[in-house]
């Protein structure tokens, strides 16, 4: 197998670099790989080719450019700052005091006719007297 050859199978142009080898092998070899394709009886032989010519290009094509990766340059050392102080916790609003109600000790006649109420149940017997919260 000629490198021209090897190149054509693998899918790579002239300017084909190791990078562009090994992802285009890996792409080829899941497509014809023997354990992936058990029904595809030429997957062996086009598995071998495959691994045939990744061998032969493997050493004859060029590295990959390498990139650098861009340094950052080192920050300044600030000056170490006081520790702030504490926030001191802030007083929650004290709810506003609710108005007591009233108590009316009365029979239930009277609290009708004492704080307006239409309808106000009769809890105690008749002429026993009830503490009534108006």
């Amino acid at each position: 197998m000629t490198p021209q050859q090897a190149l054509q199978l693998m899918g790579l142009g002239r300017l084909a670099n190791q990078a562009d080898l090994k992802k285009a092998y890996r792409r080829l070899a899941s497509k014809c790989h023997p354990d992936l394709n058990p029904h595809n009886p030429k997957a062996t032989q086009q598995f071998q080719l495959l691994n045939e010519a990744h061998k032969l290009l493997k050493d004859k094509l060029p590295p990959a450019p390498k990139v650098q990766a861009k340094v950052k340059p080192k920050a300044k050392p600030q000056p170490k700052a006081e520790p702030k102080p504490e926030p001191q916790p802030q007083a929650k609003p004290q709810p506003k005091p609710q108005p007591k109600p009233e108590i009316i000790r009365a029979t239930p006649q009277q609290v009708r006719a004492q704080c307006g109420y239409a309808q106000v149940r009769d809890y105690a017997p008749k002429g026993q007297t009830v503490n009534i919260y108006c």
